[in-house]
């Protein structure tokens, strides 16, 4: 999540879980958006302060490519130079106007208050974003991203020995553990 950020780069957790499901493995990010929407279903990954979490929501009779397209987003990521450069202006933007939103610019001083120098009082900022390259995106993936240190959640009409099959397909050649979390001052 996003207390992995290091410290002038926070946004990197979020950007990273933006681009995973646009465009990986061999699918470019309209081939992800149509395999899902063929089904019906959903895709998507968000950064909390303390997870990265993927998700996929479709009918059961479809969780194959739900399986597929999670292993791919997780394991083989593009993130293609036209993507990160789409995301790094819609968040510019985003940015802009939470600077206009009281409610928003609060929040910012109240966790400033409530956390210090813990990283749960650091945000995204222009400037941070502005550093953020296709290499710290990489490395966020490959360090962080790892299956021990990841959980799988599975719900619906499917069984356990189905989703195992599928888990164990999808997943095929992921290893390794993830780095720890950074130190970081008591809140």
């Amino acid at each position: 999540g996003r207390i992995a950020d290091p410290i002038g780069k926070e946004g990197l957790a979020g950007m990273t879980a933006a681009l995973l499901t646009k465009g990986a493995g061999a699918r470019p990010a309209e081939e992800v958006a149509l395999a899902i929407e063929q089904v019906g279903g959903t895709i998507g990954a968000s950064a909390g302060s303390d997870f990265l979490t993927v998700s996929a929501g479709l009918l059961s009779k479809d969780v194959g490519i739900a399986f597929d397209l999670i292993g791919d987003a997780v394991i083989r990521p593009k993130f293609d130079s036209a993507e990160i450069a789409l995301l790094r202006t819609q968040t510019l933007s985003g940015l802009e106007v939470e600077r206009s939103q009281p409610a928003a610019l609060a929040s910012r001083q109240l966790d400033l208050m409530l956390y210090g120098k813990h990283p749960y009082a650091r945000r995204q900022t222009p400037a941070s974003i502005a550093t953020i390259r296709r290499a710290d995106l990489v490395a966020f993936q490959r360090t962080r991203l790892r299956p021990r240190g990841a959980l799988l959640v599975v719900a619906g009409a499917i069984s356990l020995a189905d989703a195992r099959r599928h888990a164990t397909r999808a997943f095929r050649g992921w290893t390794g553990s993830a780095a720890p979390p950074p130190a970081a001052a008591p809140p």
